[in-house]
């Protein structure tokens, strides 16, 4: 429901609010609204939107394609110059949604929902002045797909979210999201797949948006839309030379070239974090239980230069009907971070613009590519790596660089620690399934060294050759000139 709760929010930041402290007339608010749907591409929403003045509160009716007559009405109320009060954003229960057909599927499908109790309140400032804030809260919130290949029913106790759009010194904005839903369970059937059924405990979720430039907003949606608007099929044909018959490859470049340039600078950084924990699943039959999971990504751009992270954890997989040699190598615990960064944003802004108008021209596109590399090399890290896999524990870190886009501008480094590694061997002895893992595995162990009780690995690669602990192993016939100094740390 976050989608949800972003689109509630922005349907009521985005009532503008001129200068003044009287109240705006109904008609006024109704004209704006309808202005706004209109540039956002929803020519019927535009048409179909109302709002009507009950005493000092102003009730907003969208109606929305289903198949009972209902709309999304919410009541807010000024309360002083560029001001609101929301009081309530009401979601018809049960409604059945008719969702969108496509070119493939004449009866694509149904999309049911039914809310037990649905609370939307907050205060929203238009001229953004001062700090907005909105809470929404559903109860027993069931919700039914049913296509002509799927059929999926979810139920979740309760789901709730804050959200927070808070004025910075520089006029820019930073947007926080946190959420929580409780005892969510989905049961799926999916034709020629098997049944999937799974249950959440609790699952906690948190956004952040910073230094969001407020005019950029409203054209970064457009653009998007437009670009959503050309589907997946357009990226081959923009690619193309001869683009099928019919299709206006022109116009489709000018829509991703749109889109490129609201994109740029609309916000400095962004990170989205999700906590599960207690997951139960049935997949066709074989059960198993998570105690806890988790996944967040990281962007940024300090002096420009991109930075991306992910962060991925898992702990205390249980597969009961597993057999016996694979309960042996259980993932008990998981956490790793890769990451991705050393690429200016105007480079690569850049060189998609190029690559668009261009047509993928290599020569044209040859110093727009060389520019990606030139604030130190691309680098490709992994950090925090932990995993127990039975009596194995394995812990390390690494980087590599790419200074120049072929293997020979590519090094690394790496540090590799494991606990249980003997135990390992002994366990692939044992089998016989795994014989053929050995030679591998006593080859590690032989070039490993002792390092506080446990094996140790310090890697190295350059010029098609890994060092591992001293010991060249050469991957490649192909030698490179000594790396800069820049590229040979991690």
């Amino acid at each position: 429901m976050s989608f949800a709760f972003r689109a509630g929010f922005a349907l009521v930041l985005l009532v503008a609010s001129p200068a003044g402290a009287d109240p705006i007339p109904a008609a006024v608010v109704q004209q704006q609204l309808r202005e706004l749907l209109a540039g956002l591409g929803a020519t019927d929403g535009a048409a179909n939107l109302s709002v009507t003045q009950d005493g000092d509160r102003d009730r907003i009716a969208l109606p929305i394609p289903i198949t009972q007559t209902g709309s999304v009405v919410a009541t807010v109320r000024q309360t002083g110059a560029g001001l609101w009060a929301i009081e309530d954003v009401h979601i018809p229960s049960p409604a059945t949604f008719s969702l969108p057909s496509s070119a493939s599927a004449t009866n694509p499908g149904t999309l049911a929902v039914a809310i037990g109790k649905q609370s939307v309140v907050g205060t929203v400032d238009t001229s953004f002045a001062t700090k907005s804030s909105i809470d929404v809260a559903y109860d027993d919130l069931g919700v039914g797909l049913v296509t002509a290949e799927l059929r999926q029913v979810q139920h979740t106790a309760r789901v709730a979210a804050r959200i927070d759009l808070m004025p910075r010194p520089d006029g820019r904005l930073d947007f926080e999201e946190t959420g929580e839903a409780t005892a969510l369970a989905v049961a799926s059937r999916q034709t020629g797949k098997p049944a999937v059924q799974y249950t959440i405990e609790h699952v906690r979720s948190a956004q952040h948006v910073g230094s969001i430039d407020p005019a950029r907003v409203g054209p970064l949606i457009v653009a998007s839309l437009r670009l959503k608007g050309l589907g997946i099929a357009a990226l081959k044909e923009m690619s193309d030379r001869a683009p099928a018959p019919g299709f206006d490859k022109p116009a489709a470049l000018r829509i991703a070239q749109d889109f490129l340039a609201a994109i740029d600078d609309v916000a400095t950084d962004a990170k989205v974090e999700q906590t599960l924990d207690a997951i139960r699943f049935d997949v066709g039959g074989q059960a198993g239980t998570l105690d806890h999971a988790a996944i967040g990504m990281t962007v940024d751009a300090p002096g420009g230069i991109l930075g991306l992270a992910f962060d991925i954890a898992a702990d205390g997989l249980h597969l009961p009907n597993a057999p016996p040699e694979a309960a042996a190598y259980m993932l008990r615990h998981l956490r790793l971070r890769p990451s991705l960064g050393g690429v200016g944003g105007a480079d690569l802004l850049r060189l998609a613009d190029l690559a668009l108008k261009d047509g993928g021209d290599g020569a044209t596109l040859a110093p727009a590519v060389a520019a990606l590399f030139a604030h130190g090399g691309i680098r490709l890290g992994l950090d925090g790596l932990s995993v127990d896999l039975g009596a194995l524990k394995l812990v390390g870190d690494g980087a590599l660089t790419l200074s120049q886009p072929t293997p020979l501008g590519l090094v690394g480094e790496g540090h590799v620690t494991a606990d249980g590694f003997d135990a390992l061997i002994a366990q692939a002895q044992a089998s016989p399934a795994e014989q053929t893992a050995l030679p591998a595995l006593i080859l590690a162990r032989g070039l490993g060294r002792q390092e506080a009780g446990k094996l140790a690995w310090d890697l190295d690669y350059r010029a098609g050759v890994l060092t591992v602990n001293g010991t060249p192993i050469p991957l490649s016939q192909t030698r490179a000139a000594p790396a800069p100094e820049h590229e040979s740390g991690r």
